[in-house]
């Protein structure tokens, strides 16, 4: 699933080692309805190198995001950690809170990144 030093929009999907199973299949759905994207999943505690070796333009994780690691990505998803507490999403300055944040709507984040990103756009 992981196909770093490619030119695609890359997307890391981090989480707690507890939790990294849900990490895992969130990557795997994700790499399943955009199977284009480069993909890579790190547990949090080897999220500084990941962000170092994979360069992501995308940031996907259940734990708070770093200021380190806010400014490394293009934009972040914060999942909640319960139905009714908000994920946070971050996309350059756009900024939004959303409670119960679907599949689809984190696929829409994925591809809102994506058209971004895309060669002949400006970041």
């Amino acid at each position: 699933m992981c196909r770093e030093g490619g030119v695609g929009t890359r997307v890391l999907v981090t989480y707690e080692e507890e939790l990294a199973i849900y990490g895992e299949v969130l990557a795997k759905g994700i790499g399943t309805a955009r199977p284009h994207l480069e993909m890579a999943v790190a547990e949090s505690a080897a999220l500084e190198e990941k962000m170092n070796r994979f360069a992501p333009h995308l940031l996907i994780c259940n734990s708070h995001i770093s200021a380190d690691a806010a400014s490394v990505a293009y934009a972040w998803v914060e999942l909640s950690p319960g139905p009714l507490r908000p994920s946070r999403i971050r996309v350059l300055e756009r900024y939004w809170e959303k409670v119960d944040l679907t599949f689809d709507e984190l696929l829409a984040v994925v591809d809102e990144v994506e058209g971004r990103v895309a060669p002949g756009n400006d970041r």
